[in-house]
């Protein structure tokens, strides 16, 4: 679930706002951000999934559009949108989702990082210590994109 509410209308909405030209400028940025300004074969090597020459469409190009802080952050918005709206006000508020935010948090801040090239950057980004809800918890990029931890 987690990667298809990363990748969903609202996420696209905040990245298309920042001023990325299409869908998949705003993903690249997004989800290489925390490596930093890297070029596009360190992005295509990352990711492994994609046809060659596919990152470097995007990439570095996406870096001169939005700093890759504002692209990790419109990312999270998204994301907690999508699962506000899927989840309701009644179960984002729960004390059930309050103790899976903090389960899941300490899972995603603690796994090992050898091997895992997004992980290892997405835990050089700080998990907010002012969590607004467990939301914003769980869809914070170093506990939320737990396909870099596999």
């Amino acid at each position: 679930m987690r990667h298809t509410v990363s990748t969903n209308a609202s996420k696209t909405e905040e990245l298309a706002a920042l001023g990325h030209g299409t869908y998949w400028d705003g993903y690249f940025a997004s989800r290489a951000a925390p490596l930093g300004r890297v070029s596009a074969p360190v992005v295509h090597a990352a990711f492994y999934n994609f046809a060659d020459g596919e990152a470097a469409r995007h990439i570095p190009s996406a870096w001169e559009t939005i700093p890759a802080e504002a692209s990790v952050a419109a990312r999270e918005r998204g994301s907690a949108a999508s699962l506000r709206r899927i989840l309701g006000d009644e179960l984002v508020d729960s004390p059930g989702l309050v103790r899976a935010a903090d389960i899941t948090t300490k899972a995603a801040t603690n796994a090992p990082t050898g091997g895992r090239v997004m992980y290892a950057g997405m835990r050089t980004l700080e998990v907010p210590t002012a969590i607004r809800s467990p939301i914003e918890e769980v869809t914070s990029m170093p506990v939320a994109d737990t396909r870099a931890i596999r």
